[in-house]
């Protein structure tokens, strides 16, 4: 049997009886010049076979229906699912003062459960890691700043003189941070590259977690210094700059 236009057409609204009317009317006014059956099987499902550090997405490995982009969408979930296995984290759950109360509370709560997943699921072949990136200037600041939410995040680079001028006291590499910063840790994460790393919190911040940089921390000292009332250049000073 291989119905075509108007008997298909009849075919499918004998089939949804129990439809909503409204779905009803749509299969009847359907034009029967492109109406067409597709075939569809099934297969009987095999046994999960061994992780590894390669997967496949979508229809690739699920059987999906050719229309309405199903393939696609299923993708878009498994990958959503193996992001959730490279955790967005943030130095705000390492470093207190960067961010709200509880937004640096549960961030913090993140790496700590990417470690506890980790050992979970390591016997198994899963790796879990997570990734705490710095401030990144990307269209959350921009509608932070008070930009149109349709334009922040082309138009969030304005605000880099800022950015830069702010972090300089904290940020060693003196630049703002960008998406594209993070996204090859991601990647590398995810490839063979990294095949025994696990449990790890990598963050992606220009330095911030690992210390002042170090010309702020001399112009400190040298302010000490003056206060005192000792030269920068006083020999005693410098000594007891040399022993710390």
């Amino acid at each position: 049997m291989d119905p075509r236009g108007e008997d298909l057409i009849r075919l499918v609204l004998d089939m949804t009886p129990g439809w909503h009317p409204n779905m009803r009317k749509l299969f009847a006014l359907a034009d029967p010049g492109s109406c067409f059956p597709i075939d569809i099987r099934t297969s009987v499902p095999i046994a999960p076979w061994k992780s590894s550090n390669t997967t496949l997405l979508g229809d690739a490995i699920h059987t999906m229906t050719p229309g309405q982009g199903v393939g696609a969408n299923t993708a878009l979930r498994d990958a959503a699912l193996l992001c959730r296995q490279l955790v967005a984290a943030s130095i705000g759950g390492q470093l207190a003062g960067w961010s709200l109360l509880d937004y640096s509370a549960a961030k913090a709560a993140v790496i700590h459960l990417t470690r506890c997943v980790a050992v979970e699921l390591g016997e198994r072949g899963v790796r879990v890691n997570s990734v705490s990136p710095g401030p990144i200037l990307t269209g959350l600041f921009g509608k932070a700043a008070g930009m149109d939410a349709a334009q922040a995040d082309d138009g969030a680079s304005v605000l880099e003189p800022v950015f830069v001028s702010r972090l300089q006291s904290w940020q060693p590499i003196h630049r703002a941070g960008a998406a594209g910063d993070v996204a090859p840790v991601l990647v590398w994460l995810a490839s063979d590259a990294a095949v025994f790393v696990n449990g790890q919190n990598l963050a992606v911040d220009g330095g911030i977690t690992a210390g002042r940089p170090a010309s702020v921390s001399a112009a400190d000292r040298a302010a000490w210094r003056r206060h005192s009332g000792r030269r920068v250049d006083d020999p005693v000073t410098a000594e007891r700059s040399v022993s710390c």
